[in-house]
């Protein structure tokens, strides 16, 4: 199965927390969590995985959400060498996949016409955001090459496409790069994911002492609105797969790389990372790969160019015994370098329903249960 990774870091409002999710059926968790009924104003997706919740790997990855997989049959469809066009917003009631009875108007942006603060970001709705992307953090879409996501961890998802201007519009489209490989098997996983940028203010690090005061970047607006709380991210997982994949001759195989962790380049780009990195997975309680007092962030501070990544590819030499092959021979279990490590484990998770209520009582979604609604 192809999985699709989602992390979003946004930034922050310091009136409202920017909560939003990359809308599409092949989100686990698209439908809620009620078996046989459709949440038509599902915003359980949205909540922030905060640093102050104390989530363990186990319960940030996938959000909770992997017991509640997508019906049988639907897939986010990745067309190679084209363009993925998704929607995000604060609850499934601001999207096409609304209750099929409303018929008003959508919002142009990801959130309400008069919420431009709840996107975490000092950026006022009607402004050009052309020149603003640094008050943006961008967000990845990162695939794994895995039959069973019960074997998937953190590590296995490599970004293939990023998104500088977001979050911002309701409409976000991903570019996927041409040579993204094709899968075997039914599907594949992928991954969205974003986290917040830094606070108007004085904010404790969470990987400092106590007593160590992090002077974070005095970003604050005309109106005195600034970014917000920083600690937290937002993470998603789909079943996807690849189309479009054109059948190949010759003497190399080309595979997805297995992840880099991205490095802050900001100040000199020649040390950047170059090749297929991970998203970055930060202000956990376990399972971070990103170690930084600030916010990180999927753009050009760590490395990530704007739209798809055509770094993250392995070629080698391989042939079927005619001297041919397809893209589609390459990602298998045994082959790939993302799925090999995954082969070994076995499944440790609890009961879905069990590891659902255990997350919702640890805070974030009991206790923003509302927001969002439309």
């Amino acid at each position: 199965m192809l999985v699709l990774g989602v992390v979003l870091l946004p930034f922050f409002s310091t009136s409202t927390f920017a909560h939003v999710a990359l809308w599409d059926p092949s989100l686990f968790g698209f439908d809620g969590v009620v078996e046989g009924v459709v949440d038509y104003n599902n915003n359980l997706p949205v909540q922030p995985l905060r640093l102050s919740d104390g989530y363990t790997e186990e319960q940030w990855f996938g959000h909770g959400f992997k017991g509640f997989p997508p019906a049988d049959g639907i897939f986010m469809e990745l067309p190679a060498g084209g363009t993925y066009h998704g929607q995000v917003s604060a609850n499934r009631a601001g999207t096409t996949y609304r209750d099929p009875s409303r018929t008003d108007a959508f919002e142009e942006h990801a959130a309400g016409a008069d919420d431009a603060g709840s996107l975490h970001t000092i950026i006022n709705f009607g402004e050009d955001i052309s020149d603003k992307l640094q008050y943006l953090g961008g967000t990845s879409l990162s695939i794994a090459y895995l039959s069973d996501i019960d074997l998937l961890k953190p590590s296995d998802l490599v970004v293939f496409s990023v998104n500088a201007s977001s979050v911002w519009w309701r409409e976000v489209d991903y570019q996927v790069p041409e040579g993204l490989p094709a899968w075997t098997t039914a599907a594949s996983v992928l991954g969205i994911g974003f986290t917040p940028p830094v606070s108007p203010s004085l904010q404790t690090s969470p990987y400092a002492s106590d007593q160590h005061l992090l002077p974070l970047a005095d970003n604050v607006n005309a109106e005195g609105r600034g970014e917000g709380y920083p600690f937290e991210m937002y993470q998603l997982l789909y079943r996807c797969k690849v189309t479009g994949v054109v059948a190949q001759t010759g003497t190399e195989v080309t595979t997805v790389a297995a992840g880099q962790l991205s490095t802050l380049c900001e100040s000199n780009p020649s040390t950047c990372v170059v090749g297929a990195k991970q998203p970055h997975y930060w202000s956990q309680a376990s399972g971070n790969n990103n170690f930084d007092a600030d916010p990180p962030t999927h753009n050009a501070r760590y490395g990530f160019t704007d739209g798809a990544q055509n770094d993250i590819f392995l070629r080698s030499a391989t042939t079927t015994d005619n001297g041919t092959f397809t893209t589609t021979h390459v990602a298998t279990p045994t082959e790939s370098s993302l799925g090999a490590s995954a082969l070994s484990r076995r499944n440790r998770t609890p009961d879905a329903k069990k590891r659902w209520a255990k997350f919702k009582a640890r805070g974030s979604h009991s206790a923003l249960k509302g927001h969002g609604s439309v």
